[in-house]
């Protein structure tokens, strides 16, 4: 059975008669996407701002989780693990040997249960097996050059033979071209102590040469001894974020937002 014509026109303009008025903006009938339209456009915008958040929070985590380089030593044998000595014995150098120079009674030990100096049973703290000693005002000392210019950190490990008088003595740096020494300090160590931390800030001018050196004071007047590990000469860490620079992580985080925002505008 068909419907006539004329009752299908009428049955749409009663429709129309039925349906809200549009609102009208400067006489012109402002358009109203029906809400399930709306619907379907803001979820995939909903969805690229949760992916985009997520995924600059991972980026954070992810950057300050990785731990940064450790800066270059300046310095040549800082742990005095060369030469090799044999276990337990000791040599008065009193020259330039492995980048190190052995001045008056300084001595190079390597520790062990049969050493006259100090045994691992007694100390612990250094680093391999073998350490500088500074007897009475023996010396040592090494050249190095400034890589940068600005604050540098002077690291080691000291303490004093056991059962012997209490060394002092002093570290310093000093500037090879100006003949100026940038940083000194003077130092007591306590006989028998495990070896500690010790740390001088310097300021070096780049393309410089600079001379390291540890001096005996013996200021007790007995036989004391000084012993010296694990020396290092290294500039300060820039600022920096998960091991990279702080300029380039700034761009490159920048650069990671601007992307995700972009996505986002296409996605809306």
């Amino acid at each position: 059975m068909f419907l006539d014509t004329s009752q299908t026109l009428g049955s749409r303009r009663k429709e129309r008669r039925n349906r809200p008025a549009a609102p009208r903006t400067g006489g012109y009938e402002t358009f109203m996407p029906h809400p399930e339209i709306l619907v379907r456009r803001s979820i995939p915008s909903l969805v690229a701002r949760i992916s985009a958040a997520i995924s600059v929070a991972c980026l954070a985590l992810g950057l300050l989780a990785s731990p940064p380089a450790h800066a270059q030593n300046l310095l040549t044998n800082g742990d005095f693990e060369s030469p090799q000595l044999s276990q337990g014995s000791y040599e008065y150098v009193s020259a330039l040997l492995d980048s190190w120079l052995y001045s008056g009674q300084a001595v190079l030990i390597n520790i062990a249960d049969n050493s006259p100096w100090t045994t691992p049973s007694l100390q612990t703290g250094y680093s391999g097996n073998q350490v500088a000693g500074i007897q009475f005002t023996g010396s040592i000392s090494q050249t190095f050059a400034a890589t940068g210019t600005g604050a540098f950190d002077v690291t080691w490990l000291d303490t004093a033979r056991p059962n012997y008088a209490v060394q002092n003595y002093t570290v310093s740096v000093l500037n090879d071209s100006t003949s100026a020494i940038v940083s000194s300090e003077t130092l007591t160590v306590t006989p028998g102590a495990n070896f500690s931390a010790e740390s001088l800030a310097a300021n070096l001018v780049a393309g410089d040469t600079y001379t390291l050196t540890f001096q005996g004071l013996d200021s007790s007047g007995g036989d004391a001894t000084a012993f010296i590990d694990n020396v290092d000469v290294s500039g300060a860490p820039s600022p920096t974020i998960g091991g990279l620079p702080l300029p380039l992580s700034v761009a490159f985080f920048a650069g990671f937002v601007w992307l995700h925002r972009r996505r986002m505008r296409g996605a809306a």
